[in-house]
């Protein structure tokens, strides 16, 4: 027999299988190497669909990161963050005209943190990123009510913020005493954005490897789920994860209204709408004040055209949480097309006595009775909310179109360059401006405006920026006004004025 081992070198005796095997091998080759044939397309299958489910990010910067992917794979939640925070402060360090807030968030280094932004408020005193910089130096050294005052201070700015509803969750859940991790995640997951960006992406990573290293019978499956539906955003394949973290909260009783809506939604995302309705029926049954399952339901029914059950539950919703903004603006839309204004001012009503300070709920409630013919009643809301404190940049808008009403361009201007601070990835406070200044003859400003509008994307209309391309007589206009009107129609499907 010729040995199976290099160099002539006979195969120990402590190995008799060898001989088997290479017996095996030889009568059984076919065999063998159709399975092996098999197992290896399986796992290229595997690969390929893997490949196709994982978003970049967990590749890393120039596809540095493969180490913290396979830890990722095998469920190593927190060493993959670990190893992800190092590869990309190594990439981003390297490059110019990056955040110093990102590459010190990465690097855990809090006094450079804390310095920049000290330098950050010192020009604007409500910086979203400098509260949320400060709020993680915080979260890192486990300073947790610290952390918590630092992410109010961001929401009472900017009520839907999803990084500081996320921080705020993740918070939450290494400290219960700093409120309910499941409100602030199911606000996040529905803004439609959450962990869209590294920092909250690696918390997310960090805090679902700490809750899987609790024994089973301490594992809060609960939140597992909705952390994994957030690990979702980047992995579709988490699917099965996520529904089988909802089972095991079902199983253990753990808050069950969560872990049946979460089962919806992935039945929804993955086409089974009817399982999906059963499921979110199950949640407002666990839970009657489930208002995301109410409104999961209206729109399912908005797929089906159903149009009276859409507005039955998302008149749920609204019932469910009164002011809160997300679901009665739901159903004012859903109101407004049909032009029932009257019903709209019954739902704002509630909501105002629920939260007298609610802006939307005012402005949505001075434009119902605009449209009803009450211009007098309209007109005293309207001069109450410029009265009232903006909670976001979306509410600064408001409270700036109330002021254009009320004839005041300076406050106009004024609550829209605010919003413009708030949100610097927005088009629509600079869509606004460059309309003011143009109404103000102010063409320089008018100019820059809209040239920001329109590199940010803010246009979906050719007739809503044809009329600024006239502000350019000297000067080199955008490439969005050389083009000619028939093929301006022709791009955008549209008679072009």
């Amino acid at each position: 027999m010729i040995s199976p081992l290099p160099y002539g070198i006979p195969p120990p005796v402590t190995l008799p299988f060898v001989d088997k095997i290479v017996s095996l091998i030889r009568t059984r080759g076919f065999i063998l190497s159709l399975c092996l044939l098999i197992a290896g397309s399986l796992v290229g299958y595997y690969v390929v669909q893997r490949v196709t489910q994982l978003s970049e990010i967990f590749y890393g910067p120039e596809t540095k990161s493969l180490k913290a992917l396979a830890l990722y794979e095998v469920g190593a939640y927190s060493s993959a963050a670990k190893h992800y925070r190092k590869d990309y402060a190594d990439y981003l360090q390297t490059l110019q005209d990056v955040s110093p807030d990102l590459l010190t968030f990465l690097r855990r280094d809090s006094e450079g943190a804390v310095q920049w932004a000290q330098r950050e408020l010192t020009q604007n005193p409500n910086s979203i990123e400098a509260f949320l910089a400060l709020a993680r130096v915080a979260y890192d050294k486990k300073e947790y009510a610290t952390a918590a005052d630092y992410t109010r201070r961001i929401l009472a700015l900017y009520w839907d913020n999803t990084d500081a509803l996320l921080l705020a969750a993740f918070i939450a859940t290494r400290d219960p005493s700093q409120g309910d991790p499941f409100r602030y995640l199911d606000m996040a997951l529905r803004t439609g954005t959450a962990a869209r960006n590294l920092p909250s992406f690696i918390h997310a990573l960090e805090i679902a490897g700490q809750l899987q290293s609790q024994p089973r019978s301490e594992r809060q499956y609960g939140l597992l789920t909705l952390y994994h539906r957030i690990l979702m955003i980047h992995d579709s394949g988490m699917a099965n994860r996520v529904m089988y973290m909802a089972r095991r909260a079902v199983a253990k009783g753990d808050h069950l209204g969560e872990a049946f809506y979460g089962m919806g939604v992935i039945f929804e995302k993955t086409g089974w709408p009817h399982k999906a309705l059963h499921a979110y029926q199950e949640a407002v049954r666990a839970d009657p004040n489930h208002a995301s399952a109410y409104y999961a339901t209206a729109r399912l029914y908005v797929r089906r055209q159903d149009d009276l059950h859409q507005y039955l539950f998302l008149k749920e919703a609204t019932k469910a949480f009164p002011a809160d903004r997300f679901h009665f603006s739901a159903l004012y839309h859903r109101l407004a097309r049909k032009q029932e204004w009257y019903a709209i001012t019954r739902v704002m009503q509630t909501a105002i006595q629920t939260d007298p300070g609610n802006l939307t709920a005012h402005v949505h409630l001075a434009w119902a009775l605009e449209n009803m013919g009450e211009h007098n009643l309209s007109k005293q809301v309207l001069q109450h909310v410029v009265t009232l404190e903006a909670r976001g940049p979306e509410e600064l808008e408001w409270k700036a179109w109330a002021a254009r009403r009320l004839g005041d361009d300076g406050q106009e201007e004024a609550l829209l360059q605010r919003s413009v601070l708030l949100d610097r990835g927005s088009p629509d406070p600079h869509r606004e401006l460059a309309r003011l200044y143009k109404g103000q003859n102010r063409a320089g400003e008018a100019r820059r405006e809209f040239e920001i509008t329109v590199q940010m994307g803010g246009y979906d209309n050719p007739n809503q920026w044809l009329e600024y391309c006239t502000l350019y007589t000297n000067e080199q206009p955008p490439s969005i006004c050389t083009q000619s009107k028939s093929e301006l129609s022709r791009a955008y499907n549209t008679f072009v004025q």
